[in-house]
């Protein structure tokens, strides 16, 4: 589900642009061997509108979600609202319709947000295989140490040059010009990975500490909502409920407070992961081609006298068209997990925004009702205590009765 969201947003709604001069990002990646070098993105970025548009979207939600927090920490922290967390009702028992409405409004969120985190974990996990054995080839030597005149044939992205003025092949042997053919093709389809192997990466650590986070929080605001539910559907009174309700209400309003410090994060690492599975759909083949052209095109001139060049130029035109579909196939399903992952965690992220909301609100029914900010009947109605009443005025009797 997550991949073809990912997938979703990559190819329909974002899109890929045309890029001609593919060799700019090559280079700017053979500078640096990174996909997230500032040089590589900043230029990727001004050829892809419609990603930068994404980034700034990302960058908006980020300051919202970020404004949004603090302006809630101010209030706590001024006593602004502490007022108005307690749930106040004259009705005995109270009504459930919207303790009901939020509880199923929550149960949906929350399994979401749990799938999300579940998917984030196996993701995460498969990081590592990604660098099989089955990638491996055999090692090839094609070393070519002549000059450039010894250099017969030039492989392109696009195109096959061999040197029409190149001394004929003579070698007799077909078995060892059939064993050739082999080795190219060999080299044709040998795949290295853009990085190393991924369990020490930056990428593995930040995206397991990033499932980790929501796991956990999953787990904990699933028992906390569970706990605090019972007491109000048993319909106890906010001023008869036990002092685990209480505190349960109190830690759901803290974890509430930590789901919406850590969807800023969230949301920025998503964007983070969006742009370089983005970068690395495009620069993936262009990288692998080039590597594999190179490779090829060594090997041929190393062996030119092996090879007839009226059967070579096909079989390179062939193996061309081939090897880019085969590239775009490899490099598609090694970016698979990470797709997955900032998929998982920007949808964590945005169902992280309402549910802080309904945390919130459901902390009202299990928060014990606080005499600091409220008054009990007895309180309000009682009567004067007797320290404090005035003693009445006696009643003098006139000493002389009037006459009438």
């Amino acid at each position: 589900m997550f991949q073809g969201f990912a997938n979703w947003i990559l190819e329909s709604v974002i899109g890929f642009e045309r890029v001609d001069n593919l060799q700019v990002f090559a280079d700017l990646y053979n500078e640096s061997h990174n996909i997230l070098d500032w040089n590589l993105v900043k230029e990727y970025l001004a050829s892809q509108p419609t990603l930068l548009c994404a980034c700034i979207l990302f960058a908006f939600i980020i300051l919202a979600s970020t404004a949004a927090l603090g302006a809630f920490c101010i209030c706590y922290a001024l006593g602004t609202c502490s007022a108005k967390r307690y749930l106040v009702t004259h009705n005995y028992p109270p009504s459930i319709r919207w303790f009901m409405a939020l509880l199923m409004t929550f149960l949906g969120l929350y399994i979401i947000m749990a799938a999300c985190s579940l998917s984030m974990i196996w993701a995460a996990s498969t990081l590592g295989s990604r660098f099989s054995s089955e990638l491996e080839h055999p090692q090839i030597n094609h070393n070519f140490n002549g000059s450039e005149t010894d250099r017969h044939v030039v492989i392109n992205l696009d195109s096959v040059l061999i040197d029409e003025n190149a001394p004929e092949s003579t070698e007799s042997n077909e078995t060892l010009q059939l064993l050739r053919f082999k080795d190219i093709r060999e080299l044709g389809y040998e795949f290295k990975p853009l990085e190393t192997d991924s369990s020490f990466s930056w990428q593995a650590v930040t995206l397991w500490i990033l499932a980790s986070i929501y796991s956990f929080a999953s787990l904990a605001i699933g028992i906390l909502v569970a706990m605090g539910s019972f007491p109000y559907l048993k319909n106890v009174h906010p001023s008869n409920r036990s002092a685990i309700s209480n505190y349960t209400g109190q830690w759901v309003i803290h974890s509430a407070v930590g789901l919406a410090v850590i969807s800023p994060i969230a949301f920025f690492i998503s964007g983070i992961f969006l742009v370089y599975t983005h970068i690395y759909e495009m620069i993936c083949p262009l990288i692998q081609t080039l590597t594999q052209n190179h490779n090829m095109e060594n090997y041929i001139n190393m062996h030119f006298s092996s090879f007839d060049s009226y059967n070579l130029g096909p079989f390179l035109n062939d193996l061309l068209v081939e090897r880019m579909e085969n590239n775009d196939a490899i490099c598609h399903t090694f970016v698979m997990p990470i797709e997955k992952l900032w998929a998982g965690a920007f949808i964590a992220a945005l169902v992280s925004i309402p549910l802080v909301v309904v945390l919130l609100l459901l902390s009202k029914y299990f928060l014990k009702m606080n005499t600091k900010f409220y008054w009990s009947q007895q309180e309000t109605y009682s009567t004067i205590p007797d320290s404090k009443k005035v003693n009445p005025l006696p009643i003098v009797e006139p000493v002389f009765r009037p006459k009438y």
